[in-house]
């Protein structure tokens, strides 16, 4: 079952919190350790990387220690709102340290979407190559706008956009690559703030950056998939409290603790990871 089963968690910021903790109980109520591939996008690239490294006690800990606060987090800091060095140089280096070896080595190939910045195209990071993870996950939660890192890697620039973050592409990247099940974890949609924001982001980009995102957002509707994979998706029966560049740690484990209690007590999932 597992060989042939995806993962993939969305993005959304703080509110990528409700993933985690549906993550969690996967490990810890059925025993999900070992699917053939994860896609986290955005917000939910640490929490997949930490994962497939089988780091799951840094999940739990992480979210509403060290990522729920001004360090990361400082909407007053309008120069870089979102800390991604904080992210990568003290949490995941040092306070709670991925540790490169077991993901390197893991039995679940681990990707990060990005966006190359000259052409726009997605670029999929892995734990399988000689990637620079550390850096393919500063990559992977650099937003424009609220963070001042644009990443390079190899002489190119990476960052994450809406492109990145189209949860279809990442699905027919999941069935290239041999999934037949696949479960997609939602973070409740994005505020229409945000999306204002990053739409007027577009709009001052080249020519050439804009057209590839439209493309691949047209794309990303038309996608026919086998019959003969199954999806599943997980989404908050109720509207999460937390928002996408929430600071506040009460938040984000309420957040943690929805996504675990969803996903622990659906039986749907439950039918879907044991059928």
């Amino acid at each position: 079952m597992m060989k042939k089963l995806a993962l993939i968690l969305e993005g959304g910021g703080m509110r990528a919190s409700y993933a985690a903790g549906a993550l969690t109980a996967m490990v810890e109520k059925y025993k999900l350790t070992k699917p053939r591939l994860i896609i986290g996008s955005s917000g939910s690239v640490g929490t997949a990387a930490y994962y497939a490294a089988r780091q799951y006690s840094h999940i739990k800990t992480v979210w509403p220690n060290l990522l729920a606060n001004k360090r990361l987090i400082n909407p007053y800091r309008f120069w870089n709102i979102l800390d991604v060095d904080y992210l990568v140089d003290e949490v995941f280096k040092k306070q709670a340290p991925l540790d490169l070896t077991a993901l390197h080595n893991s039995e679940t190939e681990y990707l990060i979407p990005t966006t190359d910045y000259e052409t726009g195209k997605i670029r999929y990071f892995s734990n399988r190559k000689q990637d620079d993870m550390f850096e393919a996950i500063r990559a992977g939660k650099a937003l424009p706008i609220i963070s001042k890192r644009i990443v390079k890697i190899k002489g190119r620039m990476y960052g994450d956009t809406y492109a990145s973050t189209l949860t279809e592409l990442h699905m027919e990247q999941a069935v290239r690559r041999g999934a037949e099940k696949i479960i997609v974890i939602n973070n409740g949609m994005a505020t229409r703030f945000a999306q204002t924001t990053f739409g007027l982001w577009y709009y001052w980009q080249t020519k050439r950056f804009r057209d590839r995102y439209y493309k691949y957002k047209e794309r990303s509707k038309r996608i026919k998939f086998p019959q003969r994979v199954q999806f599943l998706r997980l989404s908050p029966l109720k509207q999460l409290r937390v928002t996408t560049l929430s600071s506040d740690s009460r938040l984000v484990q309420e957040s943690f603790q929805q996504g675990y209690e969803e996903a622990a007590t659906n039986a749907e999932l439950y039918k879907f990871l044991h059928d």
